[in-house]
């Protein structure tokens, strides 16, 4: 099993790279990298411990009225 500190640093570099990277990209990024299965909830509260919150997107069209 893969030491719990690299796949945190990990989180924070993937996250520092770009901060507009969603929870499945960090997924499929750690699976990629160090072979780390992750669920999204998992990955969330990873990155609220390390104090990184995620905001959901305002959708960039909006309804005419």
């Amino acid at each position: 099993m893969p030491d719990a500190v690299p796949v945190h640093d990990l989180l924070i570099e993937l996250v520092q790279q770009d901060p507009d990277i969603t929870l499945k990209e960090l997924q499929g990024a750690l699976a990629d990298a160090q072979g780390v299965v992750a669920s999204l909830s998992g990955i969330d509260q990873a990155l609220k411990r390390l104090g990184y919150t995620y905001k959901k997107r305002a959708s960039l069209r909006m309804n005419a009225s």
